[in-house]
């Protein structure tokens, strides 16, 4: 989640930024390749090749590791915790130690925005990484995640995921929402990931051919379509909708490969083996509890 942008943004980066006319009139295609967008840089062209993606297609279905909940942030905690969190604060202090010679530790002290007299601050460490205290300053909103650990007197978090949340025209994409969490590779942090990827899905056709719903109305999850859970698995409204698009995709890989194998297979069994699924989608559902049927899946 290690992001943090140039303020002097070149009009080819801008990733959040509307469309041109001449995109508008002619919709990407998810086979296109990434590279026929010039406003995807070239290096970021070569960080998604690290990670296999070559097309919009497959920037589409790179789906999040995790979701964070960026639209209220819980208090700073005063003891330590086993379950990671996700907080936001103010940089009010950074600092650098050094010891055992070459060793060094960077420090940076947050206080959250509605900071009273009882206040506990957080502090953030990372240990020999020389990057971090470059992109970290005084005055900078941090969003970071990580276990909360009791050093001496003070709560600290070691080596946590962060973001700089900037004021800028994409705060919406990265701020007071669900914000998805990718998996992401050197040169291509967080922040450029999701803009575009929020990009694609406001340039793309609508409903994107080759997005077609694989599953038959019987094994749905209400009325969410294949097309819509894509949407829904990157920015999701709520959290119930982020469960019903992640079982819809997962019930559809499920499927396609079950059609895969009986592909291949005489055309008896093949009905039979489609049949057998249906049945044992339906044995489960019938089993869970009322709350985790029909597209009213809880987080």
């Amino acid at each position: 989640m290690n992001s943090v942008e140039s303020s002097n943004r070149s009009e080819t980066t801008n990733y959040g930024s509307p469309a041109t006319s001449k995109s508008r009139q002619t919709p990407l295609g998810i086979s296109q390749s990434l590279e026929e967008l010039a406003w995807i840089a070239r290096p970021k062209v070569l960080a998604l090749r690290r990670l296999g993606i070559e097309t919009v297609k497959d920037l589409l279905t790179h789906f999040p590791r995790r979701h964070e909940d960026r639209t209220q942030f819980a208090q700073f905690p005063r003891e330590e915790s086993e379950v990671p969190v996700c907080l936001c604060g103010e940089v009010i202090k950074t600092s650098l130690r050094r010891f055992g010679g070459w060793k060094k530790i960077f420090e940076a002290t947050l206080q959250e925005s509605d900071a009273n007299a009882l206040s506990e601050p957080l502090v953030c460490r990372w240990f020999n990484l020389h990057y971090v205290q470059k992109m970290i300053a005084t005055g900078q909103r941090l969003v970071v995640f990580g276990k909360p650990r009791l050093r001496g007197k003070r709560i600290c978090m070691e080596h946590p995921e962060f973001e700089v949340i900037e004021s800028d025209e994409e705060i919406s994409i990265h701020f007071r929402r669900i914000a998805p969490i990718y998996p992401a590779t050197e040169g291509l942090s967080q922040r450029p990931l999701r803009s575009m990827v929020y990009r694609l899905l406001k340039e793309i056709a609508a409903p994107p051919a080759g997005f077609e719903t694989l599953l038959p109305p019987v094994l749905m999850n209400g009325d969410m379509t294949r097309a819509a859970a894509v949407r829904a698995i990157h920015f999701p409204d709520h959290w119930q909708q982020r469960d019903s698009a992640r079982e819809h995709l997962v019930l559809s890989e499920f499927f396609a490969l079950q059609l895969l194998i009986a592909s291949r297979r005489p055309l008896g069994i093949f009905c039979a083996a489609i049949a057998d699924c249906i049945a044992t989608h339906k044995r489960a559902d019938s089993h869970r509890p009322s709350t985790l049927r029909a597209g009213r899946v809880v987080r």
